[in-house]
């Protein structure tokens, strides 16, 4: 656990700023989704574990996720609607336990893809790389109170799913 998560950290606040980027005429950066990265890790899971009772036919909550979720996380409402999907996943609350249960490796893969795009994406609106120092700074204050990684696994929650 302690270096999966040290992986997700790093790769949050070091590579995912320097990724996904595009300029406009201006200079100024703007996000651009991962098109393909969301086709390969969360398209798939969602067919597979979510459109049977939120899609076109049956709409649990009024929410459907082939309509209501895109790869844009730059759209402030699709991105709150996504972090509603993680905080989901991370709680084990769906799928519901009558429906077949993900692997625990593809739900933390849509997370982390989930995760890292809307670091990206808040990070480009709020104007570049201050969002990522202060998240640094958040985290290393974060561990530094919770001591030792291992001894506070058990008392993650979510069953590990960490959401930078």
């Amino acid at each position: 656990m302690k270096t999966s998560f040290l992986l997700t950290a790093v790769w949050c606040f070091a590579c995912a700023p320097k990724i996904a980027l595009a300029q406009n005429a201006i200079g100024e950066q703007k996000f651009a989704p991962d098109q393909a990265a969301y086709e390969k890790t969360v398209t798939p899971f969602l067919k597979e574990h979510c459109l049977r009772c939120h899609g076109e036919t049956t709409q649990e909550a009024d929410f459907r996720v082939d309509t209501q979720l895109t790869a844009d996380l730059s759209d402030r409402v699709n991105r709150q609607r996504w972090n509603e999907v993680v905080d989901v996943l991370n709680s084990h609350s769906m799928p519901p336990e009558s429906e077949p249960q993900p692997k625990a490796e593809s739900a933390a893969a849509v997370v982390d893809f989930i995760t890292n795009q809307t670091l990206l994406a808040e990070t480009i609106s709020r104007g570049g790389q201050k969002g990522v120092r202060n998240r640094l700074l958040w985290m290393e204050r974060l561990l530094g109170n919770l001591g030792s990684w291992e001894d506070q696994n058990d008392q993650l929650p979510g069953g590990g799913f960490i959401m930078c």
